[in-house]
């Protein structure tokens, strides 16, 4: 049994998905340096994990619905 399932049989709930700001580049057709500076805001999603380590550049995952949510508002604000 992994860590994981047995968080779930212990009865606590799911972790909610994540994706990394690279998926959300290519999910918003944006560029890097666009989102980047959209993450700038006040009322950004914040990352959930951040990984980093001596070899590669940090990482950082999203809550995909908080992203998407806050995508959608902010691109209605800009058109209004």
């Amino acid at each position: 049994m992994t860590v994981h399932t047995r968080s779930l049989a212990a009865g606590n709930p799911a972790r909610k998905p994540l994706r990394t700001f690279r998926e959300f580049v290519e999910e918003f057709g944006v560029s890097s340096g666009v989102l980047r500076q959209a993450l700038q805001d006040e009322d950004a999603p914040k990352p959930q994990l951040i990984h980093s380590n001596a070899r590669t550049t940090r990482n950082r995952w999203y809550v995909v619905q908080d992203m998407r949510d806050w995508w959608k508002k902010r691109q209605g604000a800009s058109n209004e």
